[in-house]
């Protein structure tokens, strides 16, 4: 007997579960509890609370600048469904070894539900991953410049020179290889910032459901 549409989407959600809990279940058997109290014990609860609140908030600004690549190229995903498949994404990252797993499966996502090219979605998805290293690049360079530390005694200018050099360099090659995605550069770089949103809401032609 041939399985239906919603059968078919029934199993595969309860085979998801099953695989979740698996693996869920082998990282917990890997955790030794008493060590886990042993350093919340001792851990610092502002600073904790307030390391939980800056990985949320970047990875909010990080969902942001993956919707305003996927609407640049075509894809007028909405801000709850990117939500959504940036998680689910994050989650295969982090089980699925190589680190790529949550980008394939992305990828996979959007080509099957919007009109877009293979090209297209590669390349917004390597220029998120690739603007994510370029604020880490700009950070390092602040930090450094920032932390009393004898090693980079003769070098600030080295950082300094670094930061505006990686910022072109990433530009170029947007306008090089990427120009579809270039118009979204410099929103981008205010989204890593954290001081630009979107403007979304249910007329909006970019906040079609992802179905």
């Amino acid at each position: 007997m041939a399985i239906g549409k919603k059968q078919r989407k029934l199993l595969f959600t309860a085979l998801k579960l099953v695989i979740g809990f698996v693996l869920i279940y082998f990282v917990f058997t890997k955790i030794n509890p008493e060590d886990v109290a042993d350093i919340l014990a001792k851990a610092h609860w502002g600073l904790l609370f307030l390391a939980v609140f800056l990985v949320g908030a970047s990875k909010a600004l990080a969902t942001l600048r993956l919707e305003g690549y996927l609407h640049q190229i075509g894809a007028p995903i909405s801000r709850l469904e990117n939500l959504k498949l940036y998680l689910l994404g994050m989650f295969y990252n982090l089980f699925i070894p190589g680190g790529i797993g949550g980008d394939a499966y992305k990828g996979y996502v959007i080509q099957k539900t919007y009109p877009v090219k293979t090209k297209q979605v590669v390349s917004a998805l390597l220029l998120d991953r690739l603007s994510g290293m370029l604020l880490l690049f700009l950070y390092g360079c602040i930090i450094a410049l920032i932390l009393p530390a004898d090693i980079w005694q003769g070098w600030s200018w080295l950082f300094w020179l670094g930061m505006p050099s990686s910022v072109v360099v990433f530009w170029y090659l947007n306008k090089r290889f990427f120009a579809f995605v270039l118009p979204f550069f410099w929103q981008s770089a205010s989204i890593l910032l954290g001081c630009k949103d979107f403007n979304c809401s249910p007329s909006n032609a970019f906040c079609t459901p992802l179905v």
